[in-house]
């Protein structure tokens, strides 16, 4: 996604939420120090208790017997142990088959078009966004749907025609999978889908108050409700709670989120798993946006790793490789930078830093930077 999921709900949200980026962040440190504790105290314990003490679903601590799985977390086997590499650049020889496919991006009032070796194909003017906002390029298919303030701006990208749409509210945009056109709001909570003219075409959705929409699928909208943290799939024939955290990612088959507790859960086809969490991710403490793969194999996550020797000698922040078919161990693969990423159709993954963009190996673990240095470099499909 060309914006991390926290991003949008701190940009379209403006509430105060007990359930923001940094309060999850908070109680997810609130859980080390006090895991960090019982690990202590279990060593303590170890010299006259020979049970391993191991953490339940309801966050109780009981001593594991015979007849369970010590093992077990969140209702599911352990999480397997973190592999961990750093990436490297890639020579001239190794960027050949990497500088691939074309990419868009906004720089100075612009929509870009350009390969990855920098060279611009088209340069689409923009008209200025509305006093007090950005503009942010919210996604692109044959067309790109760019945020503008309190409009959204439709780009042809074979005319290079701009269609303004609005006003639109402050709760977000979100494009419809099925490359129909996108969901956003006039006023208030009630979303309608829209065509490419602009035009409603469905039936309305209503949100519950304070809910930021990040994904939609089949008629379907997906939203984090700010006031009580809860994940919800809203239709027009009303609301379903499926989870209670901070979303990360989700495409038409899978929804991503962290809970409170640092877990990270995957839902998909109507099951619930816990796919690894935070503690279990170290040097990872972070985490940050998401995205799955575009076979459905992997979920991407960014993460900011510990400042401290060893992996994180290559990079401040990392990108951790999460197997949902094979259940095979994490991989986290320390980088320079990365803010958010996005997945290119040949699996290779697009990192998106403050004013740099740059293409991940995910097999080989190597880097080539996007000339020229841009911030929001999303792959065209």
């Amino acid at each position: 996604m060309p914006s991390t999921i926290p991003e949008l709900i701190r940009d379209a949200g403006q509430v105060e939420s007990r359930i923001t980026p940094e309060a999850v962040q908070r109680r997810v440190q609130h859980r080390r120090r006090a895991r960090g504790a019982l690990a202590l105290l279990t060593v303590i314990l170890g010299l006259v208790v020979a049970a391993p003490i191991v953490r339940d679903d309801d966050d109780s601590v009981s001593v594991a017997t015979g007849g369970e799985d010590a093992g077990s977390f969140g209702g599911a086997a352990a999480p397997p142990a973190l592999g961990m590499v750093t990436a490297r650049a890639a020579s001239p020889e190794e960027a050949a088959g990497m500088a691939t496919g074309r990419y868009a991006y906004i720089q100075a009032g612009a929509l870009v078009i350009a390969d990855a070796h920098g060279q611009v194909a088209s340069s689409i003017d923009l008209p200025p966004p509305t006093p007090g906002h950005n503009q942010r390029l919210v996604g692109v298919t044959e067309r790109a749907l760019v945020s503008n303030g309190n409009v959204a701006l439709i780009v042809d990208l074979s005319s290079g025609a701009v269609r303004s749409v609005g006003p639109i509210s402050g709760g977000g945009m979100v494009l419809d999978p099925a490359g129909g056109g996108f969901w956003a709001a006039e006023q208030g909570f009630d979303y309608t889908l829209r065509d490419w003219e602009g035009r409603p075409v469905g039936e309305k959705v209503t949100l519950p108050r304070v809910s930021i929409p990040f994904a939609a699928r089949d008629n379907t909208l997906l939203a984090l409700v700010m006031n009580n943290g809860t994940v919800i799939s809203a239709d027009k024939d009303g609301v379903t709670v499926v989870g209670s955290g901070m979303p990360l990612a989700a495409d038409r088959s899978n929804i991503s989120f962290q809970t409170e507790e640092g877990d990270i859960k995957v839902i998909a086809g109507g099951t619930v798993r816990t796919v690894a969490s935070v503690w279990s991710l170290r040097p990872a403490q972070t985490i940050g946006a998401a995205s799955f793969s575009p076979d459905g194999q992997w979920l991407g996550v960014v993460v900011m790793l510990q400042n401290s020797g060893g992996i994180n000698r290559g990079g401040t922040t990392g990108v951790v490789l999460i197997d949902l078919r094979n259940g095979r161990p994490p991989l986290l693969i320390a980088t320079p930078f990365a803010h958010g990423l996005a997945w290119r159709d040949d699996g290779r993954v697009i990192l998106v830093g403050e004013g740099r963009s740059m293409v991940l190996d995910v097999d080989t673990h190597l880097l080539l930077e996007i000339p020229p240095p841009v911030g929001q470099a999303v792959p065209l499909r």
